[in-house]
């Protein structure tokens, strides 16, 4: 072999191998549906906060909040990597800023850590417990 076919084999055989390694590392999947999780008196000293929580996320990256069964508010959110940002188009207490937040899931359950988020009330909502995917 010529030393420009070597060179040739050699940056095939490195691209092969970046392409085979990229495809190995995944982004991590948030699962759509709903979750729910419960806040308690234990919990907290607000009553407003107090209840049985529902979040939906769908497939079209919408996202809701119920309380209760009872609509808290709706909006659409963004996945970058670990990080999820929700953005509230309407709402019990209405809050147009975005959240930022850190997310981990195991497929079954959903935890999520505050990055930044300057509506009132919401990262206590959704960080308070972990949430749990409903069937």
């Amino acid at each position: 072999m010529t030393q420009p076919s070597k060179t040739y084999a050699k940056l095939v055989a490195a691209i092969v191998i970046v392409l085979v390694v990229a495809g190995c590392a995944s982004e991590p999947s948030l699962t759509p549906g709903t979750y729910t999780s419960t806040i308690t008196r234990e919990d907290t000293t607000s009553f407003l906060f107090i209840g049985d929580w529902g979040l939906m996320l769908t497939e079209e990256n919408g996202y809701g909040l119920t309380k209760d069964g009872e609509f808290w508010e709706e909006g659409n959110y963004a996945l970058t990597g670990d990080q999820i940002a929700v953005t509230m188009s309407e709402g019990t207490y209405p809050c147009g800023a975005t959240g930022t937040y850190t997310w981990t899931s195991d497929g079954k359950g959903l935890t999520l850590t505050t990055v930044e988020d300057t509506c009132e009330g919401r990262p206590n909502i959704l960080t308070m417990h972990p949430w749990s995917l409903q069937d």
